[in-house]
């Protein structure tokens, strides 16, 4: 089977839960035919370790086609996310030189705004003065205005009532 070949039968993609599957059929197999009876045990203390050990292993080995079988049923969603993850990617390569140019943007922007508001800070005293001066030049048309209309008053009081008869 090529390295790229799924097992028809079993789903399996290059035979590797087939394997591990083996492996501890093997290891159990083993550990069966290599256990010797409770009597040989307490008369050969080195095989108490052996023992143990493959045992271990046999868990270990039923732990790993276990895990293996839940990756297995995953691989449709690890495929998936690995698929966003790329698409994502690529998304963010095409809109980076966009982002780049808009902060670019930006930056030159914000040294206009801060160029005009230096310029505008500079010119507050003019301002300043131009609205003093208009409010004292408000102040002397209001006096201009009071004094024009009492100097109407006294020409209107001069000058006699004409009659129509």
């Amino acid at each position: 089977m090529d390295t790229d070949e799924t097992d028809p039968e079993t789903g399996d993609p290059n035979g590797l839960q087939t394997a591990v599957g083996q492996f501890a059929d093997g290891l159990s197999t083993m550990n069966v035919q290599l256990n010797p009876s409770a009597a040989a045990k307490a008369k050969d203390p080195e095989t108490l370790g052996f023992d143990e050990g493959v045992a271990k292993l046999v868990d270990g080995s039923n732990q790993l086609k276990a895990g293996l079988k839940k990756v297995y049923q995953q691989r449709g969603t690890l495929a998936s996310g690995v698929q966003q993850l790329t698409d994502g990617l690529n998304s963010l390569n095409v809109k980076a030189p966009k982002l780049s140019s808009g902060v670019t943007q930006l930056l030159n922007g914000s040294g206009q705004l801060s160029n005009g508001l230096d310029q505008l800070n500079g010119q507050v005293p003019t301002l300043a003065s131009g609205v003093n001066k208009l409010a004292d030049g408000s102040k002397q048309v209001d006096t201009g205005a009071g004094q024009l209309s009492d100097g109407l008053n006294q020409l209107n009081s001069k000058v006699p009532a004409s009659s129509t008869g």
